[in-house]
């Protein structure tokens, strides 16, 4: 009964959003139709007026108890389970927000996409626990080469992604000498072997901003041009609409 907007209005508003929210109605109208309508309309909780505050709150821990589960569950939906880094999910979510960001603060970012070398071979030589170490061990040591503001991800088998905010064409071209030195270096105590790595670079700027798709293909063309040349590619341009 609110006036401009009543409360099942402003309901409606909150629960379109994205975010998770929990919702308690608390109102005079104690009908059977306004507690089905506000219940309909996303309401998780409905209390008619006078409300004891013990009662409320109770509900209020409730309904707290309900939202840290579903950011629980909602971190979780992120993570790969293996190396501990995020997954696909979240990384083409956070790479649509640099780009977004790049071009508002007019600075360019660099993708960095990478192939573990063999690693089919691997899991047939050594079998699938030994490539799991092998992932595993990659995701740390990649993870110990970038700046604390880089973003890592495991995007599924044996693909890895970064994200290197703010940083210009040379930052990523020493960034993939730094990773590319620290997997070659790395050993799994059942291979006699060490772990190679494929690694692409595309650099996003913001005066010629390309979509997503486009960036991240370009990072894939230079990673496969790595891989065929047993070299990693230092001269990524900059893409062009």
């Amino acid at each position: 009964m609110m006036p401009n907007m009543n409360g099942l209005d402003l309901c409606r508003l909150v629960k379109a959003r994205p975010e998770f929210c929990y919702v308690i109605v608390m109102t005079a109208r104690d009908a059977l139709d306004d507690k089905v309508n506000a219940l309909g309309d996303g309401a998780d909780d409905y209390l008619v007026k006078p409300v004891h505050p013990r009662e409320l709150d109770a509900r209020i821990n409730a309904g707290a108890r309900i939202c840290r589960a579903q950011r629980s569950r909602e971190a979780e939906s992120l993570i790969d389970g293996l190396t501990g880094l995020k997954n696909r999910r979240a990384f083409e979510e956070t790479l649509a927000y640099e780009i977004a960001k790049a071009d508002r603060a007019g600075k360019p970012f660099c993708l960095v996409m990478g192939d573990v070398n063999r690693f089919k071979a691997i899991n047939d030589q050594y079998g699938h626990q030994v490539g799991d170490k092998v992932l595993a061990a990659v995701g740390h040591v990649m993870t110990e080469s970038l700046r604390k503001v880089d973003l890592l991800y495991r995007l599924g088998g044996d693909e890895f992604a970064a994200i290197l905010p703010e940083c210009p064409r040379v930052g990523g071209e020493n960034c993939l000498l730094r990773l590319k030195k620290a997997v070659t270096s790395l050993r799994v105590a059942e291979m006699p072997e060490t772990v190679g790595i494929s690694l692409g670079l595309a650099m996003f700027d913001p005066s010629s901003p390309v979509p997503m798709d486009v960036l991240i293909r370009e990072a894939d063309k230079e990673m496969y041009l790595s891989k065929r040349e047993g070299t990693t590619p230092l001269q990524a341009g900059t893409l062009q609409r």
